[in-house]
């Protein structure tokens, strides 16, 4: 079994960004639960592996809005809200153009190929991630 897999990448993203949302900064947890997800930054369903540098934690809302496309993150790592959906006005508008939390160590840190499949594949789609 490869150390990479779908429970090592969870817990190896979440390590990375001690728990917290890397889009908004906080966290809702209780007695073991928490609205924490590891996204990936190339879908899976694109062939994206399990790797910690392709993986962010962000709360279920700003995952959904990041595997739909509303967001992407450039090469600062700067959050970008799609101007469709900027316009429409959203609690998403007061994440635009602020740095994402990063972790401390490279290994962790979002690959930039991943960052710019993301931009060119999904940002902006809005729709279901499918396989390719």
């Amino acid at each position: 079994a490869s150390l990479f897999n779908a429970k090592t990448f969870h817990d190896f993203v979440m390590n990375a960004y001690h728990n917290l949302c890397a889009i908004t900064h906080r966290v809702i947890s209780y007695n073991g639960f928490s609205n924490l997800e590891a996204a990936h930054i190339l879908p899976k369903a694109h062939k994206g592996a399990y790797l910690p540098c392709n993986g962010i934690a962000m709360s279920k809302d700003m995952h959904f809005a990041f595997d739909k496309g509303f967001f992407t993150i450039d090469e600062d790592y700067k959050i970008l809200v799609h101007p469709d959906v900027e316009r429409v006005g959203s609690y998403l508008n007061d994440y635009n153009r602020t740095c994402m939390y990063l972790p401390q160590e490279d290994f962790f840190r979002p690959r930039q190929e991943f960052l710019e499949y993301h931009r060119a594949n999904i940002y902006g789609t809005f729709k279901q991630i499918r396989a390719i």
